[in-house]
């Protein structure tokens, strides 16, 4: 199954965070965010305005209080926003009176001491709507987490794909950790929300004993483990919070897939033949989902992060 998921928006950095960490070596040939075509996705909540339709993408890092507009200013040339109306033609002159957000949990937006300021609480996507008595226009606005904001990296637009769709939430309101050790219990649960969460009929008995019903994973092993996708690392025991290895994590997706074969092995010299994740690499690879941590390795019992399974997930 080939989930080919691109993202449909134009990011263009008003605050730039330098992580100052190099990217995982995942990376190394894979597609730039300059190759992948910006399409088919959208992030934001129905546009209340035809103006939408022309409206820039702005992204706000979620490090306090960002100025936006300011109240009383021609902002035809400010940060690019322009007020315009229902056809989207520019209104030269025109100055604020009112900012709203759409989504307050995500980020508030007021006027205050005469400027329209938006205060980010968490990571997401909201419409910004600037206005005055005669004209409106709304400007989607991507709040990204404090450790996710370079898209250089392979995992950055994976990671919002993952955002809005409701695959992860991150590790905290304002941090994602793409260099996090996935968990096994995390990595059955973004798959089995990423093929959108299916029933688990209560019928369904429980086989292992550190799963418990209240966990958050609870719905996400169970629907695994029947559907073939894992069988623990005991009959008895799923072993949630231990590291999942990159071998692991491609088998898991290989077997969502339906364990398809792929149209020849791979060439890495540390994935032998008759190991079992053999195969899962070969149909990785073959799909693109994969190019390995180099030309020749692909690093099976290497802990997969929270970036890469992600970018897994985006390239699936």
């Amino acid at each position: 199954m080939k989930m080919k998921q691109v993202l449909s928006l134009l990011l263009c950095l008003v605050t730039i965070v330098s992580l100052g960490a190099t990217a995982f070596a995942e990376d190394a040939g894979a597609l730039s965010a300059a190759e992948e075509p910006l399409e088919d996705i959208s992030f934001f909540p129905p546009a209340e305005s035809a103006a939408a339709e022309a409206a820039n993408v702005t992204t706000y890092d979620v490090t306090g209080i960002q100025k936006v507009v300011t109240a009383g200013t021609n902002i035809t040339s400010y940060y690019g926003f322009p007020i315009a109306n229902a056809s989207g033609t520019t209104i030269s002159g025109q100055t604020v009176t009112k900012c709203t957000s759409s989504d307050t949990s995500i980020a508030t937006a007021s006027i205050k001491n005469g400027e329209c300021w938006v205060t980010p609480k968490k990571a997401g996507f909201f419409n910004l709507t600037v206005s005055n008595s005669t004209y409106a226009t709304i400007w989607h606005v991507v709040v990204q987490f404090k450790d996710v904001t370079s898209p250089n990296d392979a995992f950055y637009y994976p990671v919002y794909w993952a955002l809005n769709y409701g695959i992860t939430t991150g590790k905290t309101n304002t941090t994602f950790e793409p260099y996090t050790n996935c968990t096994r219990a995390q990595i059955v649960t973004f798959l089995y929300r990423t093929v959108g969460s299916p029933n688990v009929p209560a019928s369904w008995s429980n086989p292992f004993s550190d799963v418990k019903t209240s966990d958050y994973f609870y719905k996400p092993v169970l629907w695994a483990y029947y559907n073939g996708i894992t069988t623990g690392r005991t009959a008895t025991k799923f072993d949630p919070n231990a590291s999942c290895t990159r071998g692991q994590a491609v088998t898991f997706l290989w077997r969502a897939a339906g364990s398809p074969s792929a149209t020849a092995s791979s060439s890495f010299s540390d994935v032998k033949g008759d190991e079992f994740f053999a195969p899962a690499v070969a149909w990785a690879v073959s799909q693109g989902i994969t190019v390995g941590t180099t030309s020749t390795t692909f690093s099976p019992y290497r802990t997969c992060t929270r970036g890469q399974i992600v970018t897994f997930l985006y390239r699936w």
